[in-house]
């Protein structure tokens, strides 16, 4: 079980890197070309109905070990790949395609799937199927007094990007939005972002949850009206107009998410929140030690709600 779910963890993560990878050159640098073709460049999985043999495309290693993509030799036990195959697969943090996102707000000129939505391809998306991963949540960190119009235009971009595509692409509004994308055979998109500081007032909130947001991340990495960030020399945690925040969000039911936030505001987020709070990035930090990383996520595991 132990060795299966090691390999369960590497063949997600190998997964999710192989498809940020490819889109993010493909899309980010036209000198730049990933030729399906070539023999290293994909590799495809097919698994078995009951009773058949399993196809596949990557070189075939004996006992039941797999080495499945070109960009690394990691091999991978049938079980886990099964495993892989049979479940539902949420990555609570894939920008799809950063660069496209975020290359207006920079100036470049150059075009994306977002200023000319028809050159993503049916090739495009297979690639992304091939990930494996059901749901992708979509989040970029806005800040500075222009958030509340950056974020406008964020939500807009990508709810135009979805109807174009909507026969391979399908907004995750609840959470049983994320099977009926897998069982249409569509990529679930979870609307995120990595900041609160678009909030200007509790009815912002209702505003940006209408426009499709589902998860916020309280603060990004600094200070703002709400809390303080991870990397904030001293962190006093949620602010008043924070818990005004939080409670309009535990009310419209989006998700409240302290993946960068400080130690102390994050403490406060789980003792104001009725809901349970996410922390959708992160590693154990006596694993990984920065400064943001979770020695909280066992004080988040044991989260109960405060009694009324």
């Amino acid at each position: 079980m132990f060795q299966c779910a090691k390999q369960l963890v590497k063949f997600i993560t190998a997964s999710v890197c192989r498809s940020i990878m490819h889109h993010a050159i493909a899309n980010a640098d036209t000198n730049y070309h990933i030729d399906p073709n070539h023999d290293n460049a994909t590799s495809v999985l097919e698994m078995p109905s009951r009773g058949r043999a399993a196809t596949l495309a990557a070189p075939m290693i004996n006992r039941g070990w797999f080495q499945l993509f070109a960009e690394t030799t990691t091999k991978y036990s049938a079980r886990a790949i099964d495993l892989v195959q049979r479940s539902t697969i949420v990555d609570m943090l894939n920008p799809f395609t950063l660069l496209g996102v975020l290359a207006p707000v920079k100036g470049d000129k150059q075009p994306t799937w977002f200023t000319n939505p028809e050159t993503f391809s049916a090739a495009d998306f297979q690639r992304f199927k091939d990930s494996r991963i059901d749901a992708m949540h979509i989040g970029v960190g806005t800040a500075g007094p222009n958030a509340y119009h950056q974020v406008m235009w964020f939500l807009g971009l990508w709810n135009g990007f979805i109807a174009h595509h909507g026969e391979h692409l399908m907004r995750v509004d609840g959470a049983t939005g994320i099977d009926a994308a897998k069982s249409s055979g569509k990529i679930g998109i979870i609307l995120g972002l990595q900041n609160s500081a678009h909030f200007r007032t509790p009815d912002n909130v209702d505003r940006f949850y209408q426009l499709g947001q589902r998860v916020s991340l309280l603060t990004y990495n600094s200070r703002n009206l709400i809390g303080n960030g991870s990397t904030e020399r001293r962190d006093d945690g949620i602010s008043d107009f924070g818990v005004t925040i939080i409670e309009r969000i535990n009310k419209i039911r989006m998700a409240v998410d302290v993946a960068h936030c400080g130690d102390r505001t994050t403490l406060d987020a789980f003792e104001i929140s009725k809901v349970p709070v996410l922390i959708t990035h992160a590693n154990c930090r006596a694993l990984n030690p920065i400064s943001r990383d979770a020695k909280l996520m066992k004080r988040s595991a044991r989260w109960r709600p405060k009694e009324e």
